[in-house]
């Protein structure tokens, strides 16, 4: 990042406008329900999940679980 972009950037912050909310400004009624069955919207979330986990860079969403990762352990009896 150059000084310039770096003024640019600084200088956004400064002037930026923000305006405070009460709950009282927000509506408070429900969201209406979203359509589809439940495994229609977990199989959404699961791909929204993916999306974010690869947009960050940082994980993998779509490479699977290494087995020295995943372990059952029984109860002693």
């Amino acid at each position: 990042m150059t000084a310039e972009e770096k003024e640019r950037a600084e200088w956004r912050r400064k002037h930026a406008t923000i305006r405070i909310a009460n709950f009282d400004d927000v509506k408070n009624e429900p969201d209406p329900p979203v359509p589809g069955t439940m495994e229609e919207l977990m199989g959404l979330t699961w791909e929204l999940t993916m999306m974010v986990c690869e947009l960050g860079g940082q994980y993998d969403a779509k490479q699977p679980l290494q087995r020295h990762v995943t372990r059952l352990i029984r109860p002693e009896r």
